[in-house]
């Protein structure tokens, strides 16, 4: 519940007002050890909180060393160069320092931490920042801009309404947002356990012990055979509905001619990492690009010669018109009698299946390939289409309730941010 507060006169000062000390973080300093202090940077600071999941750290001497910079509970954390203005308070007891991307601020007794953070986090504390900002190219704002940063100073009790107001909101925020990542992270465990374990790296036939085995390998590696290079195969059956990729799939070797297809009405899509597709935002490519381009249609399976390992392997959207590939990207039709494109796209998705290319690519660190042979001479399992169905829809299901429950947490921030300017601005109803 935000606390009701009367409409009150404020007064216009300098960031530099509010604060005892303003320091930058640390320059020059790349000695990153795996285990040690955090060192601070951009990407470690958000409106909501700190964020750990990827951080610098330093040795302890070089902390203690660099005594200006160190973190303490309660200071005002804001980012100084590229994302401009992103502010937080450090609510950690523990040690933390700060690159040199990041600046501190430690608030005077009367003034509030928390309405500060929550001013540079409003439109008009980002359009404050702006004002002051060096560069276009590679904006920044130096500790002596930072102070001059224009601050709307309301009285005391209405800057803790507007930082409680926020700290609640970005509490509800990282809860739904925490409820939803469980959701997308129980997607993978739902499509295993209903299509079964015992496949990819898990090879089937050690349920059925008494069924011979053998590796299937090409002739010229007979002699480097590696077990662990290779797909388990029982010569008793290929039932325990497992079928092979490419008796499921047709390959697409539809070629585009150049000089009668209208150019104009091709996309040629990008492949993403998470198999994800979009159309490459350049018309240049049309001239650039002087290999063999094929066509591929809505529910056509694609992927990266070079980068499946990663994932680089996905279905063509059904929302995509006509588009084109490179001779790196191999296009397959899927026989929809048999297999279900949105389920095909959960079974390329799954940590098993990307376990399994990674451990059948080719090559040296820097250019592994996989290519069309070892695809489709992969087993995948393969339920009735109605099962297919089931599975696709509870998946959509969960995905949609992840983005129901992010776009609440967006929604929250966003309307606490609209009261808490009304109230900056010092237009609160009585």
């Amino acid at each position: 519940m935000r606390r009701r507060v009367e409409r009150s006169r404020f007064v216009l000062g300098k960031v530099g007002d509010v604060c005892d000390e303003i320091h930058d973080g640390l320059h020059g300093v790349r000695r990153y050890v795996d285990t040690g202090i955090p060192l601070l940077g951009v990407g470690n600071i958000t409106e909501s909180g700190l964020d750990l999941s990827q951080v610098n750290r330093i040795k302890p001497e070089d902390h203690a060393r660099l005594a200006r910079s160190q973190v303490s509970k309660g200071d005002v954390l804001v980012t100084i160069t590229g994302r401009l203005g992103t502010a937080m308070v450090y609510t950690s007891g523990q040690e933390a320092n700060l690159s040199a991307h990041v600046a501190r601020m430690r608030v005077k007794r009367d003034h509030s931490a928390g309405y500060l953070a929550a001013y540079f986090n409003s439109s008009i504390g980002r359009h404050f920042v702006r004002l002051k900002q060096i560069g276009s190219t590679h904006p920044h704002i130096n500790v002596n801009r930072l102070r001059d940063v224009t601050l709307v100073i309301p009285p005391r009790a209405l800057q803790d309404a507007v930082a409680e107001a926020m700290a609640a909101a970005y509490a509800d925020s990282r809860r739904l947002k925490s409820e939803a990542g469980r959701l997308l992270a129980s997607v993978d465990d739902y499509v295993v356990d209903h299509v079964g374990r015992n496949w990819g790296a898990d090879p089937p036939s050690r349920e059925r012990p008494s069924a011979p085995v053998v590796f299937e390998v090409w002739r010229h590696d007979v002699t480097r055979l590696d077990p662990k290079r290779y797909r388990w195969r029982s010569l008793q059956d290929e039932t325990e509905g497992l079928r092979r990729l490419g008796d499921l799939l047709l390959p697409r070797r539809e070629i585009v001619d150049r000089g009668r297809y209208p150019f104009e009405d091709l996309q040629l899509l990008t492949l993403h990492f998470d198999g994800t597709m979009e159309p490459r935002d350049t018309p240049s490519w049309r001239t650039d690009i002087k290999g063999t381009l094929y066509f591929a249609y809505p529910g056509d399976l694609v992927f990266s010669k070079i980068d499946a390992r990663n994932g680089a392997i996905g279905v063509v959207p059904v929302d995509v018109g006509t588009a084109a590939f490179t001779a790196e990207y191999p296009v397959y039709q899927v026989q929809t009698d048999l297999l279900l494109p949105e389920y095909l796209m959960l079974v390329l998705r799954c940590s098993r299946f990307t376990a399994l290319l990674r451990s059948v690519a080719s090559g040296h660190s820097g250019r592994r390939r996989i290519d069309r042979d070892i695809i489709e001479d992969i087993y995948i399992p393969v339920p009735p289409r109605d099962q297919q169905r089931e599975i696709v829809d509870e998946v959509q299901r969960r995905r949609g309730r992840a983005a129901d429950l992010v776009r609440n947490a967006r929604e929250t921030v966003t309307t606490a941010k609209a009261w808490a300017e009304i109230a900056i601005l010092g237009e609160l109803d009585p």
